[in-house]
């Protein structure tokens, strides 16, 4: 499952896939405030909090704030991916990939030509091998 740092989510849109409660303070224990349903734009993300329960997201609208908790499925993930969110992977491999020197790029970029090549080779040998039988 693709993980994503709570910090890249400030500032984007969230988007309930299950009902989500919308509580006054960040605890199970606090008063329920409204109910979303499937599909409902729950706000966007002003801030978050980790406690023992997990990870809270505040929102804020009209000068107003509430709290979701994010639990398994609450939240539709393609709709922060669209966002341009990335997991905490996509942004490991990028820095990785930056990091590579001129020589390191090089190696790869033929590697990637040399497996192409190899496929495209292989490819026409089984025609042939095939067109010869007939």
């Amino acid at each position: 499952m693709p993980t994503y740092s709570a910090d890249d989510i400030i500032g984007k849109s969230l988007f309930a896939k299950k009902v989500v409660n919308l509580r006054k303070f960040a605890s199970t224990e606090a008063p329920i405030l409204a109910k979303t349903t499937p599909g409902d734009l729950v706000g966007v993300v002003y801030s978050y909090i980790k406690n023992p329960e997990g990870v809270w997201w505040q929102i804020k609208e009209d000068g107003k704030s509430f709290w979701a908790f994010h639990g398994p499925g609450y939240f539709d993930v393609q709709a922060i991916k669209d966002q341009g969110v990335k997991t905490t992977q996509q942004k490991i491999k990028e820095e990785q990939e930056a990091n590579m020197s001129f020589g390191d790029k090089a190696l790869n970029l033929l590697k990637k030509a040399g497996i192409i090549t190899a496929a495209i080779v292989g490819a026409k040998t089984v025609y042939d091998i095939y067109k010869s039988k007939k």
